[in-house]
């Protein structure tokens, strides 16, 4: 188990928004700072885990400020899709605690599944739970008393995760029945830069420049084509 708020990371610099390529993976301020502890994060949910259970809060009608802070970083997962068409969180699922003292559950959940379906995970039925005794309820310390002592809430906990790991397994197993028979094709992703044709760039002509025509193609630096 992960806490975000017991590791020190920097927020994310925009790296992307100044240059597509300056936003690399790993991030950019992970290569840069050996201090950066968001590397646990990445190590966790890229290398590692098969199944990934985030919990937060609910802050002002939206998930937690450190949860932004994550994900903003982990927008260079996203980028690799992007802008190098390369996917790298395959057959993994990932499922959602959401707690608080006001509203807006729903809405949490769908930025939350939003963003890591993005990233290319998968969820099972019912792919969250949730518990707020919303606005009216001030008083905080019944409201973490009533979560510790709910039986219905530990087991709805427990049958999440059950879930969960049930559709792990059978993405796994149905991912490597297709590579054995042979019917395993790479998906088409519309609408990503590097699902463009892409050709070299030539004398006189500039990088990262699309040209319009049938169909739209993008010129990239042949060094990075290399290297891509």
């Amino acid at each position: 188990m992960l806490q975000l708020n017991a590791l020190k990371f920097r927020s994310c610099e925009g790296y992307y928004s100044k240059s597509a390529q300056a936003c690399t993976w790993p991030c950019s301020i992970t290569q840069m700072d050996s201090s950066d502890q968001l590397e646990q994060v990445y190590e966790a949910i890229v290398h590692w885990a098969d199944v990934v259970l985030i919990s937060t809060p609910i802050r002002w009608g939206a998930a937690s400020s450190l949860y932004f802070k994550m994900v903003e970083r982990m927008n260079c997962i996203q980028n690799q899709v992007t802008i190098r068409n390369r996917v790298l969180m395959k057959n993994k699922t990932a499922a959602f605690i959401i707690t608080g003292g006001q509203d807006n559950v729903q809405a949490v959940a769908g930025q939350m599944l939003g963003f890591f379906a993005e990233i290319g995970c998968t969820f099972p039925q019912f792919p969250y739970i949730a518990h707020s005794r919303g606005w009216s309820a001030e008083d905080m310390e019944r409201n973490v008393a009533y979560v510790k002592q709910s039986d219905d809430l530990h087991d709805a906990a427990r049958a999440l995760v059950t879930r969960a790991l049930d559709t792990a397994r059978f993405l796994i197993t149905h991912s490597e029945e297709e590579a054995i028979v042979g019917h395993h094709e790479p998906l088409v992703r519309a609408g990503r830069k590097a699902s463009m044709p892409v050709r070299g760039m030539e004398k006189g002509e500039h990088a990262d420049v699309f040209i319009e025509g049938e169909p739209l193609m993008q010129i990239r630096t042949k060094q990075e084509l290399s290297e891509g």
